[in-house]
């Protein structure tokens, strides 16, 4: 009898140890995952190029926050959101959305505005989930 109590209490404070091993191994403190800023940067990096060259004209680029913005004059033509996976590009110039139809490109589809409004977009005409420059680039030179 005495056998099993000291027995009893010796597993009791070898399982307790071997409980903290594996609580240690198991609450090691997480890394944030590496974010993917790759997909934002080449979308700015396609405009400001355009914008640098001249192939499209007063045309301004504004950082605030967690997105760019850029501006046709006094209007914002394009929102890019530097969160979300995939990267958001919101178009908001007049004629995005029947263009967004006619190129017919995946990750590229015009919203209408109830869609817009619900989802937080705003006045949003288009909105592409994807990186491809050519098409970042079509539909910079129709916003005039």
């Amino acid at each position: 009898m005495v056998k099993n109590i000291i027995s009893s209490i010796i597993g009791r404070f070898t399982g307790q140890r071997e409980v903290a091993a594996t609580a240690d191994t198991t609450t090691a403190p997480r890394r944030p995952a590496p974010r993917k800023d790759n997909d934002y940067m080449k979308i700015v990096d396609e405009i400001d190029r355009m914008i640098n060259s001249g192939e499209v004209l007063n045309i301004r680029k504004k950082e605030q926050g967690m997105n760019v913005f850029y501006y046709l004059g006094d209007k914002k033509i394009i929102n890019i959101s530097k969160t979300g996976e995939p990267t958001r590009t919101i178009f908001l110039f007049s004629g995005a959305n029947h263009l967004a139809r006619d190129l017919n490109t995946s990750g590229l589809r015009a919203i209408n505005k109830n869609e817009a409004r619900s989802k937080g977009y705003g006045s949003a005409k288009a909105l592409y989930t994807g990186t491809d420059p050519e098409v970042i680039r079509n539909m910079v030179k129709a916003a005039k």
